[in-house]
């Protein structure tokens, strides 16, 4: 490893911001003290790819980025300052969209004689299918299709015969064209594939997918040829010292992460970095067994939300939720319904795979409780060996579902009981292939269920609506936090934003401090409905979807019509209520885009939302500033997202993938050598002190690495007094202390008799500069000029 894990700096590659580009922010991120550069996938995606998730050709550096001289590029800047790079690896799927793909493209051409027949996870026995691959990809019948002539043969790029659609490109099998002309149905019977309109097809796609995207084909990794094929590259970068580990990219996707983890621990070496997206429910823990540094760091984020929550004024705007919203379903019944959707409307054709596999020992009904057992799963997935029975902590997450299940099917019972029988560890490959199927359909129906279905329906609080986050969980309390803390991996991400967050760290600190003032927000939303009246339409918003509003533009204000109507629009449509992806509702969707618009330029109803923002101001930028602390002096390696050094008020993607200003960030921390902490302090609408804040806990972390190395405990300093619930206080072994303010809102700056116990010694507090005596300090002083306090003990 190049430089060791100190704070990592997560960009989005893309055509518009390169290898290049990223090699000219090196500068400025090694001044900010960052340790490794942490990239989106760089791997040849398909063309004009915005992410990098939809790889066609994992054997090269994408050449939009750059290619490999721009690699090598980057590369040597980041060894100019020191710097290493974290590289994001999708080993889960690959973009089938595109003839760059040459795997499936001979999958297409060869059918099951491919030699890349078993790359990707394909059900060549699906029934009605005949042994082909069917794709969804017409937006009519294929028999209006053909009666319009828009299937065409033509000639391709290297001279062969190729079928089109629109843009589309697939290959033909051999003989079966002659000359280009419009494509016919007995052209079209000689293929290895088949055509179907999306809509029907979803139902009958035999192949896994990434979730619900037909463009995303399942790999399987599992066989060594294809991981040794797929993973090549990426092996070459780590081994040559180009990257010094990888962030595993939907982990839970695999077959048998496991054994995916331990050939990429063998392939990478002892010493290579490998963090996980994994995302853990409450009170789940990282399976042990795995040869990983930690997470991508979403429970962090989860935490240091939970921490922070005011519990007795979320539970009163919960209460209140039914009048405001006319939805009295609680989360749980939202999450199972919208679990039960997802299956329905989007996973059908893996469910029924999965059905097909399960029916022999489990019985003709199997589907039905396969799926009531899914959609009762209580966390992601489980982790079952080949051939091995669960774990105790797996076996009782599954007993705990099928609790569920039969209660929601007792028609099925039995059907489900023997389900769970074959689940807790049947023998022989049939009962294999159903055990982890059956997994990686679980983490697909949660994550498509909770994250991007019951997140959008349930919005009491959204700040508690964030991946890895849990609604019902209104607070946490010290004993909870600091067993935690106590168990965080040392080289585990602590993230506080993500590419895939749904709300900037900052916007999700303004929305929970709604919770310190219930009966204020409560009264808001009443006086911002009436006055809504006059601007809603026939169809809607609904009164959900209306209190969601009003909830983003307290995240997100001031905010810009086409970015809040983009939101809302994805918002409605992820709820799959009155408009879906699947099936949008022009007039709901037209309703909804004209009350935004209208709310944004009625000045009654933003004086209330700037009333609402007057109050929680200065306060929620100490909450603010006390999460990046806490992000920061946490055991881990801290995490910070693109522009998230000074406030992030951006809303899920692709609201917050955009450009980043760079320029005016560095000339901001160039600005800080110059400034006392007053000065600073004058700029907190720019987000001057986070920056600052940022800044000097990260040379904190280079100079004193001892302090947080990982056999450095983190304990509770302890506070004392009448406001001593409202100090979260940490330690890092007997060199460093951070002290931060919960609930500060409620709290208005009342800190009467309260203080912290700081070990014996003169202690210097980094971000005012003045010298600290040990021994119980007031907060009254120690936070009169900077909201919050990081020191170093001097002798």
């Amino acid at each position: 490893m190049r430089t060791r894990p100190r704070a990592t700096y997560r960009v989005q590659l893309r055509r518009e911001f390169d290898f290049d580009a990223a090699r000219e922010t090196v500068p400025y991120l090694a001044e900010l003290g960052i340790s490794h550069l942490y990239c989106s996938p760089l791997l040849q995606a398909a063309t004009g790819s915005a992410h990098g998730y939809d790889v066609v050709d994992p054997t090269r550096v994408s050449e939009e980025l750059g290619g490999d001289a721009g690699l090598q590029r980057l590369d040597a800047e980041l060894r100019r300052h020191g710097m290493g790079l974290l590289v994001d690896i999708v080993p889960n799927h690959m973009c089938i969209a595109s003839p760059l793909n040459a795997s499936w493209w001979d999958v297409l051409r060869h059918g099951r004689a491919s030699r890349f027949a078993t790359w990707f996870d394909i059900d060549w026995e699906a029934p009605g299918l005949e042994g082909r691959v069917l794709l969804p990809v017409l937006g009519d019948d294929l028999a209006r299709v053909l009666e319009r002539g828009e299937l065409e043969v033509a000639e391709g790029e290297a001279g062969d015969l190729e079928l089109r659609y629109f843009e589309q490109r697939f290959p033909l099998a051999a003989a079966t064209a002659t000359a280009p002309g419009e494509a016919t149905a007995q052209l079209l019977a000689q293929q290895h594939f088949l055509l179907e309109h999306w809509r029907s097809g979803l139902r009958r796609v035999n192949y896994r997918r990434f979730f619900d995207v037909s463009s995303l084909a399942g790999v399987r990794v599992e066989e060594p040829w294809v991981y040794e094929a797929t993973h090549e590259r990426i092996i070459s970068l780590v081994r040559d010292g180009v990257a010094d580990g990888v962030r595993v990219d939907h982990v839970d996707g695999l077959r048998d992460p496991e054994g995916y983890l331990q050939r990429l621990r063998s392939s990478l070496g002892d010493e290579a970095w490998i963090v996980v997206e994994k995302i853990l429910a409450s009170g789940e823990e990282l399976p042990p067994e795995w040869p990983v540094d930690g997470t991508t760091g979403y429970e962090v984020a989860a935490l240091l939300t939970h921490v922070a929550l005011d519990g007795s004024g979320a539970q009163q705007l919960v209460e209140a939720y039914p009048s405001l919203s006319g939805d009295r379903t609680d989360f749980m019944e939202q999450e199972l319904a919208s679990r039960r959707l997802v299956l329905e409307q989007l996973l059908e054709s893996e469910l029924d795979r999965l059905a097909r596999a399960a029916t022999a020992a489990a019985g003709a009904a199997a589907k039905q409780a396969l799926a009531a057992l899914l959609a009762a799963m209580p966390v992601y997935r489980l982790y079952p060996r080949a051939g091995h029975e669960l774990s105790q902590r797996d076996a009782a997450l599954l007993r705990s579902a099928a609790a569920t299940a039969r209660r929601d099917a007792p028609e099925v019972t039995d059907i489900i009981d023997n389900i769970v029988e074959l689940l807790q560890g049947g023998a022989g490959a049939s009962a294999d292939e159903v055990r982890l199927r059956f997994q990686q359909l679980s983490a697909a129906t949660t994550a498509k269920g909770v994250e991007d279905t019951a997140f959008y329906r349930y919005v009491p609080l959204v700040s508690l609506d964030e991946v890895g986050g849990d609604p019902g969980r209104l607070g946490l309390s010290a004993g909870e936090w600091q067993e935690a803390v106590s168990h965080a991996p040392p080289l585990g991400l602590t993230a506080t934003a993500t590419h895939d967050t749904k709300r900037g760290e900052d916007a999700r600190v303004r929305v929970s401090m709604l919770a310190e003032m219930p009966e204020r927000w409560i009264e808001s939303c009443q006086a911002l409905s009436a006055l809504g009246t006059r601007h809603r339409g026939e169809r809607g918003p609904s009164p959900a979807a209306e209190l969601l509003l009003y909830q983003t533009l307290v995240a997100a204000h001031p905010i810009g019509a086409a970015r809040l109507t983009a939101y809302m629009q994805k918002a409605v449509r992820e709820a799959k209520q009155e408009t879906s992806w699947l099936d949008p509702d022009p007039a709901y969707e037209d309703d909804v885009k004209r009350f935004t618009r209208a709310v944004l330029e009625d000045a009654e109803m933003i004086a209330v939302i700037e009333s609402v923002l007057g109050a929680m101001t200065p306060f929620w930028y100490h909450a603010a500033l006390t999460q990046a602390l806490l992000k920061l002096v946490l055991p881990g390696v801290a995490d910070i997202y693109q522009g998230g050094e000074l406030w992030d008020l951006r809303l899920v993607d692709p609201d917050n993938r955009g450009p980043v200003d760079y320029a005016m960030r560095r000339a901001a921390l160039v600005s800080l050598e110059s400034m006392d902490t007053a000065a600073v302090l004058e700029h907190m609408a720019e987000g001057l002190p986070k920056l600052h804040l940022i800044s000097t806990a990260l040379a904190l972390r280079r100079r004193r690495a001892d302090a947080f190395s990982a056999d450095t405990r983190c304990a509770p300093l302890a506070a004392t007094g009448a406001a001593a619930d409202h100090v979260l206080g940490i330690m890092r072994g007997d060199g460093v202390a951070a002290v931060g303010v919960l609930r500060p809102l409620r709290l208005a700056g009342r800190w009467c008799d309260t203080a912290v116990d700081l070990p014996p010694g003169s202690w210097r507090n980094l971000l005012d500069g003045r010298d600290v005596a040990g021994g119980t300090t007031p907060l009254a002083s120690l936070l009169d000029r900077f909201p919050v306090a990081l020191l170093e003990r001097r002798r």
